[in-house]
């Protein structure tokens, strides 16, 4: 009874980290922290605020910041950190079409496919075998981009976080601002020249041997 208690326990906690990653918990767990300091602490600025943060606070449920925070504080963190996730999508998606019209990525999808084309082999069982090993490379490139964009989207949310200061922020604030954004612009440059360099010739080789099309912008 105890190893089926067990094997459900981890099943659901398999299904939420899912559904719910992992980095949308930090997410969360940030903007309960600015709402605290906002508000419990009546501090007008995170930056000071954070300053007087101490570690174990965060992780003392009896006594810290989960029993600090009301529900509709907790509600609230929870709309932000859905916001944070859409706007984050919709600026990846556009700094992504922005950069794919640099250049024009067709003919370089086309010629990687006609490649594969002339050398793969006329066996499908074959090709299949072959493209095991393919999508082996491609799941970690997969994983490689997923991270990444977590990264990006929990840098995102500390950007909003601070803009949460309103009318009380101040020039340096804008600056750490700024520093953060330029960051989860850079990390959108980067997964765009990984995404070319990495995933897409594993991608477009995959689809080719099994016989499917592909194109440009797909995951």
């Amino acid at each position: 009874m105890d190893e089926l208690a067990k094997a459900v326990q981890k099943k659901y906690i398999e299904d939420l980290m899912s559904k719910y990653p992992i980095h949308r918990f930090i997410i969360l767990l940030i903007f309960m922290l600015s709402v605290y300091i906002y508000d419990v602490e009546n501090n007008l600025r995170l930056v000071d605020g954070v300053d007087e943060i101490k570690v174990s606070f965060i992780f003392d449920f009896k006594n810290g910041l989960l029993a600090s925070v009301t529900i509709q504080q907790l509600f609230v963190c929870l709309v932000l950190t859905y916001l944070t996730s859409w706007l984050y999508g919709c600026l990846s998606e556009y700094i992504f079409k922005l950069l794919s019209k640099s250049t024009n990525f067709d003919d370089y999808t086309k010629k990687i496919t006609e490649n594969v084309d002339k050398t793969k082999s006329n066996d499908n069982f074959i090709n299949y075998y072959v493209s095991r090993d393919v999508s082996q490379e491609l799941e970690k490139s997969r994983t490689y981009i997923k991270s990444t964009h977590a990264s990006g989207e929990m840098l995102f949310s500390i950007v909003i976080a601070l803009l949460l200061g309103g009318i009380n922020i101040q020039s340096v604030d804008f600056l750490l601002i700024s520093a953060v954004f330029c960051c989860v612009i850079f990390i959108q440059w980067r997964i765009f020249t990984y995404y070319i360099s990495n995933f897409i010739p594993y991608y477009l080789t995959e689809k080719t041997l099994l016989g499917s099309t592909a194109k440009f912008g797909d995951m």
